[in-house]
């Protein structure tokens, strides 16, 4: 709808999109930028008001889809990738949601199997 190459923005937004909220936003936002200031008013338009509602819709759904399943507060989420970055590089976009999901899975196993002796130690 706006010219531009549909392969290598939907290579980008998906990369980018791991960040939550934002990350859609910061492939489209420079892009709208861009041409809005080089004349390109209505093809500008026209991505600012795909890229809002794809990606409130993608935040909406998200939070729909992984509201059981995650377990996890989102901010948790999002620091853990940011951790998984810092400690990992690229590789930690994926290395640190696994490991915190890893050890929240080890919790939930203590707690399924100790759990009666924790309560007992503190009654």
């Amino acid at each position: 709808l706006v010219g531009l190459p549909g392969f290598f923005g939907g290579i980008a937004i998906a990369t980018m999109s791991v960040l939550p909220y934002i990350g859609s936003f910061l492939v489209w936002g420079p892009v709208m930028i861009y041409m809005a200031s080089t004349g390109a008013i209505p093809q500008a338009i026209i991505l600012l008001v795909a890229g809002v509602i794809l990606s409130t819709g993608d935040n909406i759904l998200r939070a729909f889809i992984i509201k059981g399943k995650a377990q996890a507060h989102e901010l948790l989420i999002f620091f853990s990738l940011i951790g998984g970055i810092t400690m990992f590089g690229f590789w930690g976009i994926v290395l640190g949601p696994l490991i915190f999901s890893l050890f929240l899975t080890v919790l939930h196993i203590y707690e399924a199997e100790f759990g009666n002796n924790l309560e007992k130690a503190l009654d």
